[in-house]
């Protein structure tokens, strides 16, 4: 990347962008409550780093999470967080949104979101950066890059789940960057230190680790760089080994230090139950098999669950249940 031999004017003004950026998520971070998913979000990533276990709020990979609760734990040292090892293991009545609730009842709320939403924000910036260099390289230009760098960065949809403690904007962020370093690896077959692919197999790790419907963005993006790969099917088969190996890679590395549970709730007869309402009987015995931490397993099976059960949705203030929506997390 060039970015540091870009003209200083061009420099500037994206650093204008950075900060304006970053006042208006700060702004509605003070200005406004957590949504309805955030209080429990964070109260599951203050468990993953207190108790080194993830089975709070599984149905959603663990990294935003555990994002947001290392830095309550670095910015927030005083935080009153009433969890302890007997309570983790009777997740009925110690649900992540009744912790949530009552986390937020117990803090200072705005230096509450403010710790917790901070990795967000910093990844929601990395996206400016990473569309910055990709419009800066297709037109050769750091002037004209940052035109859509500035459509993106105050893109209202951008602005809204920029500093949310959950899965939406990490995904697109890492699919984001996982696209321009595929497309880079492709433009520059011939240099003998392209780092570029692995690069893009990291950026394929984060997605994965922040939303399970990453595993989408691998297909897609394959298809849609046909005009480089079409006439190289070797090269094609040894990159999406190299990235499809880092993902998987990645993904064990970071539940490594988590180890192994006492036991995954699904071993509870009530959730059992539950489970059984699948989409697909099939994936359910096929995740079974995959050579996957048993937690990631756990949440590909609550997935399953949730297609079957649908997803409450809400639209001219009317409250549905949706079901077969597609993959919803």
């Amino acid at each position: 990347m060039r970015f540091f031999s870009e003209n200083n004017s061009a420099k500037v003004y994206l650093v204008l962008i950075f900060l304006l950026f970053f006042g208006l998520l700060m702004g509605s971070t003070l200005s406004a409550g957590p949504t309805y998913d955030e209080p429990a979000h964070i109260a599951a990533g203050l468990s993953y780093v207190r108790f080194k276990d993830l089975r709070y709020n599984p149905e959603h990979p663990p990294l935003v999470k555990f994002l947001s609760g290392l830095s309550l734990r670095l910015f927030y040292p005083d935080l009153k967080f009433d969890l302890n090892g007997e309570m983790m293991d009777k997740p009925l009545e110690n649900n992540p949104y009744v912790l949530g609730e009552q986390l937020f009842k117990d803090n200072d709320v705005k230096r509450l979101l403010i710790g917790a939403r901070l990795p967000s924000m910093a990844i929601a910036l990395l996206g400016i950066f990473l569309i910055f260099q990709f419009a800066r390289e297709i037109t050769d230009s750091g002037r004209r890059a940052l035109f859509p760098t500035a459509l993106f960065a105050f893109e209202l949809n951008v602005l809204a789940n920029g500093a949310l403690v959950t899965t939406d904007i990490a995904l697109a962020i890492f699919w984001l960057g996982f696209a321009y370093f595929w497309w880079r690896y492709w433009q520059n077959q011939k240099s003998r230190e392209n780092t570029d692919l692995l690069v893009a197999g990291l950026f394929f790790a984060l997605a994965l680790l922040s939303k399970y419907s990453a595993v989408f963005i691998f297909p897609l993006t394959v298809l849609a760089s046909f005009p480089w790969w079409w006439r190289k099917w070797k090269n094609l088969f040894i990159s999406i080994m190299v990235v499809g190996g880092i993902g998987w890679l990645g993904i064990w590395l970071f539940y490594l230090p988590f180890g192994q549970p006492s036991f995954i709730w699904h071993d509870l007869p009530e959730v059992q139950q539950a489970l059984q309402e699948v989409k697909s009987p099939f994936l359910n015995q096929l995740i079974e098999y995959l050579p996957l931490p048993s937690y990631y397993r756990y949440g590909l099976q609550l997935i399953n669950h949730h297609e079957a059960v649908g997803q409450l949705q809400f639209l001219a203030g009317k409250v549905s249940q949706l079901t077969g929506g597609g993959f919803i997390c």
